[in-house]
């Protein structure tokens, strides 16, 4: 998962290479890559998505929730953490409507619908657990360098790390392991000697 698109199209090329050096055939067989580009969710319409999509409040409310869970998800990446709802049911949902016929009416909600399929994969892989988690954070204190959506976010959701993103990835990288899990980045030292991160 990365929020740079270029990026993500790098690394699927390079694991396509890799498996082509395993298998001749690779190129026959379906390969569906398990790697994203974080995208945001500004653009939708929670509303109208959530009246096609949702059969009861719970499901509408959620729905909404995991749009608003992508606004500026570019800023925040990998750091952001959904909640852990049943994603597959939406999933299903939207493969139910698709399936119905599109009219000039709900033409633009249909397109909208691909983007929060795409919405709900990537919550799908950040609310899983894994036994590695691998990653070269980016280096920026909150005094200079984060701007202000950023900062806010991570006061927020990482106040024992909120003084450097590479120190809320650290933090972030440890919700994502199982319990035997290992977690592998490339960070600075000075984490385990300054007292903004003794707890």
């Amino acid at each position: 998962l990365d929020i740079d698109d270029r990026a993500a199209q790098l690394s699927s090329f390079a694991l396509m290479m890799k498996a082509r050096e395993k298998s001749r055939r690779i190129f026959r067989r379906k390969v569906t890559m398990n790697i994203f580009s974080i995208c945001e969710a500004n653009h939708l319409d929670k509303t109208g998505i959530a009246q096609v999509l949702g059969r009861n409040d719970k499901e509408k409310e959620e729905i909404c929730s995991i749009i608003d869970t992508y606004n500026d998800a570019k800023n925040y990446g990998s750091l952001i953490s959904p909640k852990n709802i049943d994603y597959d049911r939406y999933l299903s949902l939207i493969n139910e409507v698709t399936q119905k016929e599109v009219s000039l009416e709900n033409y633009y909600l249909f397109e909208q619908l691909d983007d929060f399929s795409h919405l709900i994969l990537i919550s799908k892989m950040l609310s899983d657990e894994y036994d590695i988690a691998i990653t070269n954070p980016p280096y920026m204190g909150s005094r200079k360098a984060m701007n202000a959506k950023v900062k806010k976010f991570v006061k927020k959701n990482y106040p024992r790390s909120k003084s450097d993103l590479y120190a809320c990835f650290i933090e972030r990288c440890l919700t994502l392991i199982n319990n035997k899990g290992l977690s592998s980045l490339v960070t600075q030292h000075s984490f385990m000697f300054t007292d903004d991160y003794k707890r």
